[in-house]
Order: C-alpha cells, then structure tokens, then sequence
C-alpha cells in the first residue's frame, strides 16, 4: 500500500462505519490463528492475474459464506479513503455470498454517482452492474433483489444501532396547536427509513407515516 498513514487510517475508520450495524470486528491488527475474514489493500491485480489489470477488488464468490476468505483491494485509486472503502466493503461481502446491486448508495454498486461514503442499504435493491437484472441470474433461487443490510444482519447480528436523524419542520417550535394539528417532519438515514411514528410525552399517539414526506 503505497499511501499515506491517513489516507489508510480515514480508509479504516469508513470501513468500520460501513459495517458498524453488524455485530463483527472491523480491525487492521493481525488476528492470530483464529478463524477470521481478511482483506488484503494494496499491490495491483496484475500480481495475481493477468485478467485483473482493470480491478479494483476481487473476491471469491460461491453464492454463500466462504469460510476464512480472503479477498483483495487493490491500490488502484490513490488518496481516496472513500473508494478504498467502498471496494473493502463490497469484496468483503462478496465472500458472504452477496452480489453486485444496481443501487447507487450501496457499497455493492458499480454505478458511479450517490454518495462517496455508501452503506449497505435496507432496501430490497435489483442486482447488476451497469443495467438492472435479477440477482437469481447469478446465485438460482436467490430471488430478483437484495437487500445487503438484511443479509449481513442475518449473518452477523445487530451491532451499534444509529438512529436517523429527524426534524419536525411544522409546527414551528414553541407555536400553540389546537386537536388534530398537523405535522410535517424530514428524516435521514444512510441506510434506510421504513416508517416514522409520533410520540408524544412518552406516549405513542398512533400516528404513522411510510411516505415521504412524512406527515
């Protein structure tokens, strides 16, 4: 790895909030002899095929877990940490079995555009690289989408829950309402949002909402 120690250290600290809702151990010291999954970031591919002069990562891929895998990141992008990250989080979870999404904001995409930093979504996404088709065209019986958030929280459990961040647009902090008053709220999340529900002073109200806006 030919970059500096902060572009390794910003590259790091993403790949463990990429896979910080899973309970597992994103960590750059050695293990030891213990079963454990390992990327390996830098060097070209090249140096381990003539075929992989274009990659960017590489992993084996059996439509499963492949226990103790080891996959490749390859020192292609120079100071980037962010896609560094992205290719360590999508060859990573390669060797669980999850393939390529037609999804933007996840580390799974190919696509160009979405966010620098993206995160595995909790949506079911259609699988591809740069068109659309349906993930069973790689892995039988998989199904025609994916949802990489619930996959990895299949595997590993639930790790360090984030919660979204929420906004109460209207009414206006502080202004008096009378019964049947109406709210506007804004809601974001890197990974997804299912639904909002209204609590007031502790006490659900019973008002829901699933679309956006939320109101």
């Amino acid at each position: 790895f030919k970059q500096s120690d902060e572009v390794w250290n910003r590259m790091l600290t993403c790949v463990k909030a990429t896979f910080a809702p899973f309970d597992v151990t994103i960590t750059d010291v050695d293990p030891g002899n213990v079963p454990h999954f390992e990327n390996i970031v830098g060097g070209r591919g090249t140096q381990l095929s003539p075929d992989l002069s274009n990659a960017g990562g590489v992993s084996p891929f059996t439509c499963a877990e492949i226990p103790n895998a080891i996959s490749f990141t390859f020192d292609v992008y120079g100071p980037d940490p962010d896609q560094l990250c992205w290719t360590v989080s999508q060859e990573v979870a390669h060797s669980f079995g999850l393939d390529h999404e037609y999804n933007a904001s996840d580390p799974l995409t190919y696509l160009n555009g979405g966010p620098s930093m993206k995160r595995f979504q909790a949506t079911d996404s259609p699988c591809g690289e740069y068109t659309a088709r349906s993930c069973d065209a790689k892995c039988p019986g998989s199904g025609p989408t994916q949802n990489s958030y619930q996959r990895l929280l299949a595997f590993f459990g639930m790790g360090t829950v984030i919660p979204p961040t929420v906004k109460i647009k209207l009414p206006a902090d502080g202004k008096k309402v009378t019964p049947g008053f109406r709210i506007n709220a804004t809601a974001m999340d890197d990974v997804g949002i299912d639904h909002l529900e209204l609590w007031i002073d502790g006490m659900d109200s019973g008002a829901t909402s699933d679309t956006v806006p939320y109101m």
